[in-house]
């Protein structure tokens, strides 16, 4: 698989916290990434268990059970983007209050009421996912007028992704064996 910036990684692992995502958010994934390049090795640009950093690729391959790579079609300015994203968010605190939100989310939807647009009271920090659409959301802002950026979760990334497949090219998957 060849790999490019601004490549989008979706991954599912199997300790606790990733099985509890996995059920909340209803999805095989736990986790979201963005691809960047520096010191002409390629990162996930993600959240951490604490922060905002980058890890070698090598490594979240080794790490997860199972990586998807998505690409987006129209990447046009994407080294600008990257920069601006990785300036603003490198260093920001992780949001673990998204945990109870994914669960009241999780409830909602067993009652059948729509989550997508609800403002998340857990704003502290922020989410893989959210730190993820980032770069899509400059690119391709009308994919996301039914969520609020907060809210999304790995599965409705995807989901986004699959639903769009003028602006979106499945590039390839790892499966841990």
């Amino acid at each position: 698989m060849i790999l490019k910036e601004g490549d989008i990684g979706l991954s599912g692992g199997n300790s606790l916290v990733q099985r509890c995502i996995k059920f909340f958010t209803n999805s095989q994934f736990s986790h979201s990434f963005t691809v960047i390049k520096s010191c002409g090795t390629f990162n996930a640009f993600e959240t951490t268990s604490t922060i905002v950093s980058l890890t070698p690729v090598d490594r979240k391959l080794y790490e997860e059970n199972y990586v998807e790579i998505w690409r987006m079609v129209d990447n046009i300015d994407i080294q600008s983007v990257l920069h601006e994203m990785f300036i603003f968010h490198s260093g920001h605190w992780y949001g673990y209050l998204s945990y109870v939100w994914f669960i009241y989310r999780w409830i909602c939807k067993k009652f059948g009421y729509k989550t997508n647009k609800m403002w998340s009271w857990c704003i502290n920090g922020i989410t893989c996912t959210e730190l993820t659409i980032y770069p899509i959301s400059i690119i391709y802002p009308e994919l996301f007028t039914e969520y609020d950026v907060n809210t999304i979760t790995p599965q409705d990334l995807r989901d986004i992704m699959v639903n769009n497949p003028d602006k979106f090219l499945f590039v390839g998957w790892y499966v841990k064996r």
